[in-house]
């Protein structure tokens, strides 16, 4: 066993912060985003891969999944199954931090969901 300590990770630049990667095998891949204040992550969906969503320190970041708003707290856990619609809006003024499980990981699996979050939003 180790301890992860996040501030000792090698972080690298990502479209809402920062991220890294904990964990990589064949089908099952483990990272830790960092949403930063105003950062969003558009909507979007998975062919085939099942994500668990961890929100581990300062949730309170939006999060679109399968038709549904939710505001997490730091400890909630989500299921993202395949087909499912996410996205992430950090309208906070604090970081977020996010860790992800990839269950049945491959690259090129992301798809556009083809609505912006606004839209997708709208009537909820």
């Amino acid at each position: 066993m180790k301890a992860i300590v996040p501030e000792n990770l090698s972080w690298q630049p990502s479209e809402c912060g920062s991220h890294c990667v904990l964990l990589d095998e064949a089908t099952t891949r483990v990272e830790m985003l960092e949403l930063q204040p105003g950062a969003m992550i558009e909507p979007h969906s998975h062919k085939e891969q099942r994500i668990f969503v961890c929100f581990v320190r300062s949730g309170g970041a939006l999060l679109y999944l399968g038709g549904r708003l939710f505001r997490p707290q730091a400890g909630q856990t989500f299921e993202c199954e395949p087909g499912d619609i996410i996205a992430y809006h950090n309208d906070t003024q604090h970081v977020t931090r996010v860790l992800l499980t990839r269950v049945g990981h491959k690259e090129g699996d992301r798809v556009a969901a083809g609505k912006t979050w606004a839209e997708l939003t709208a009537s909820i």
